[in-house]
């Protein structure tokens, strides 16, 4: 794994963290509001793992496009 994969996958987990995280911490400060604890806390914290997930395989999706094309096209070689 070079650098830039390594940095892109660090970026990829902290982003599904602070999504998680955010959305758990939405929902636990909106059962506390309306007194329903912990039923916010669960649907916002499953939406948030969801929501991270989706932008991981849109990510790895990406990066395997990027590479099929990259392979499909070798770059030309001077004589």
């Amino acid at each position: 794994m070079n650098k830039k994969d390594f940095l892109i996958s660090t970026q990829l987990g902290m982003q599904f963290a602070i999504t998680v995280c955010l959305f758990g911490g939405a929902g636990y400060w909106a059962d506390k509001k309306l007194g329903t604890l912990p039923l916010f806390l669960i649907v916002l914290s499953s939406v948030g793992f969801a929501a991270g997930l989706y932008f991981i395989i849109k990510a790895a999706q990406e990066k395997v496009q990027k590479d099929d094309r990259r392979d499909s096209n070798p770059p030309h070689h001077r004589p």
